[in-house]
């Protein structure tokens, strides 16, 4: 699978991210890193905002479910977080 044009609203945090351990779903998770990054991810979100993301960071997705619109992000969770 190549490049897709995704929606924030279409990606997923990963329930099962390394650096917050097992979350219970993609909210729960996105609230693990939120309490983990703080001040950080906020920084990083106000550079996106300013810079835009920088086409060699692009995100690493897998489809949720066969078929399914909507997207796991496995490698880039710090990134959907701050877009979120």
């Amino acid at each position: 699978m190549g490049k897709l044009e995704l929606t924030i609203d279409q990606l997923l945090l990963d329930s099962d991210n390394p650096r917050i351990g097992s979350a219970a779903n993609s909210r729960d998770a996105l609230q693990k890193v939120l309490d983990d990054q703080g001040k950080k991810l906020a920084e990083l979100a106000e550079d996106i905002a300013t810079e835009g993301m920088s086409p060699i960071d692009r995100l690493l997705v897998i489809r949720e479910k066969k078929d399914g619109e909507r997207f796991i992000v496995v490698e880039g969770n710090r990134r959907l977080a701050a877009l979120k």
